[in-house]
C-alpha cells in the first residue's frame, strides 16, 4: 500500500510528526529547514536544498503538491505553471531556483525572506494535505455509519457469523478497512441506540395517550385523586373513608356506622336493608344476593372492647327470625378466643378490624 510521507515520519516518530497534528507539522518542517539553513557553509548551499526538495515534491506530487499548487488562481498563470504537467513544472521550479540564487548573491536579506514564505507555503500544503486525508477519513466513518445502519435494519438485533462477513465484504468494497471488532462493536452500539429510541417513542406514545385519557376525564367533570378518577362526590367520600380508616371511624354514631356498614355489602352486590332500633334480635342488617341471605350484626367498639361469645351467640339466635342462611358479625375491635371457637361450628363469620378494613379498602377504595 502506498505510503505518503506524513505516514512515514509519523511510522518512524520523527519528533513533530508523531501525533499528525496539523500545526506541529507546519512549524516542525519550519524549523528542520531553518536547522538545515545553519548546517550547510551559506545560505546559498540552504536555498539549493530548498529548491530540490520542491522540485522532487512537484515532480512526485508528494503531500498532492502538484495538484494543490494548480488549484490556486495566481499560480496557473505564472510561465511554466499553466499547463499543469509536472516536467514542465518541474523545470520552471529549478530554473526560478537559479533566479532566487542569483538574488541570495546580490540581496541575501531578500533572498531569505522568500525562503521563509516558500517553507511557510510548505507548511501550509502539508497541513491541507493532512486535513484532506482526516476529511476522507471522517468519510470513511460516515460511510461506514451507513453500512451499520443498513447491516442493521436487514438483520435487526441478531445477526449471523455470515451476515458480519458480508458486511466486512461490503467495507472493503467500498474501500473501508476495519478489523472485525470494531465493526461488531459498532453494530452493538447502533443496536443499543435502536433500542433506546424505540423505548423513547414508545413513552413519549404514552404519555401523549395519558394526556389525552386525561382531558376526556375531566371533560366528564371526574377529578384525579391518588391515581383514580371519580366524580367530586366520590373523591369526597373517599377522602372520608380515608380519614375513617385512620382513625378507626371514631367520628361515626352507631346508627351511621350501621348505614355505611349496609352501603359496603351493596357495593358487594347485596341488597341491604336496616333493620328497626329496637327488637333486632341480634340483626342490624338484613343482605340478601339471588337465594342467599345474610343476617348481619355491627358492633362500633372501641380497639381492647373485644366481642364476647354470647353476643355472638345471640346473632345466631337471630337466625331463625329472620330466615338466614349465616350470619355476619362485625366489629371495629376484635373477638375474645372463646367467640373465635364458636365460627369453627356455626354459620357465622366474624369481621374484626382488619377484616373490616381490607373489605372497605377492596370495595371503597379500588
Amino acid at each position: 500500500m502506498k505510503m505518503s510521507i506524513i505516514d512515514w515520519l509519523s511510522e518512524h516518530r520523527i519528533f513533530g510528526f508523531r501525533s499528525k497534528t496539523p500545526w506541529k507539522m507546519m512549524v516542525a518542517t519550519i524549523g528542520y529547514l531553518l536547522l538545515l539553513l545553519f548546517a550547510f557553509s551559506g545560505l546559498e548551499a540552504f536555498a539549493l536544498v530548498v529548491i530540490a526538495a520542491f522540485a522532487i515534491a512537484v515532480y512526485t506530487d508528494f503531500l498532492s503538491i502538484r495538484s494543490r499548487m494548480l488549484e490556486i488562481s495566481i499560480i496557473q498563470k505564472i510561465p511554466g505553471f499553466r499547463s499543469g504537467n509536472k516536467n514542465k513544472m518541474t523545470i520552471a521550479i529549478v530554473g526560478y531556483g537559479f533566479i532566487l540564487l542569483v538574488i541570495v548573491q546580490i540581496a541575501p536579506i531578500v533572498a531569505y525572506i522568500f525562503i521563509l514564505l516558500l517553507m511557510l507555503c510548505l507548511g501550509v500544503l502539508v497541513t491541507e494535505e493532512y486535513g484532506s486525508r482526516k476529511r476522507e477519513s471522517m468519510n470513511k466513518k460516515l460511510r461506514s455509519g451507513k453500512y451499520i445502519c443498513s447491516f442493521v435494519d436487514k438483520y435487526g438485533a441478531n445477526p449471523t457469523d455470515e451476515a458480519y462477513l458480508e458486511l466486512m465484504e461490503s467495507l472493503k468494497g467500498d474501500g473501508i478497512r476495519l478489523p472485525m471488532r470494531p465493526v461488531y462493536l459498532k453494530v452493538i452500539q447502533e443496536q443499543e441506540r435502536r433500542a433506546i429510541q424505540k423505548i423513547q417513542e414508545q413513552n413519549i406514545i404514552s404519555e401523549q395517550k395519558r394526556r389525552a385519557f386525561e382531558r376526556r376525564q375531566k371533560a366528564k367533570g371526574l377529578i384525579k385523586y391518588k391515581g383514580k378518577w371519580g366524580t367530586p362526590e366520590q373523591v369526597r367520600e373517599w377522602k372520608e373513608i380515608e380519614i375513617g380508616l385512620a382513625n378507626n371511624f371514631v367520628n361515626l354514631t352507631s346508627s351511621q356506622f350501621e348505614r355505611f356498614t349496609a352501603r359496603l355489602f351493596q357495593k358487594m352486590g347485596y341488597t341491604a336493608q336496616i333493620t328497626p332500633g329496637t327488637g333486632d334480635f341480634g340483626a342490624d342488617i338484613i343482605a340478601k344476593k339471588k337465594d342467599e341471605t345474610v343476617l348481619i350484626e355491627v358492633k362500633k367498639y372501641s380497639e381492647g372492647n373485644n366481642v364476647a361469645p354470647r353476643d355472638v351467640q345471640r346473632t345466631l339466635g337471630a337466625l331463625w327470625k329472620h330466615k338466614a342462611d349465616k350470619a355476619v358479625f362485625i366489629t371495629t375491635s376484635d373477638f375474645t378466643i372463646r367467640a373465635r371457637e364458636i365460627e369453627k361450628e356455626a354459620p357465622i363469620e366474624l369481621w374484626n378490624k382488619r377484616i373490616l378494613h381490607e373489605m372497605i379498602k377492596e370495595y371503597f377504595m379500588k
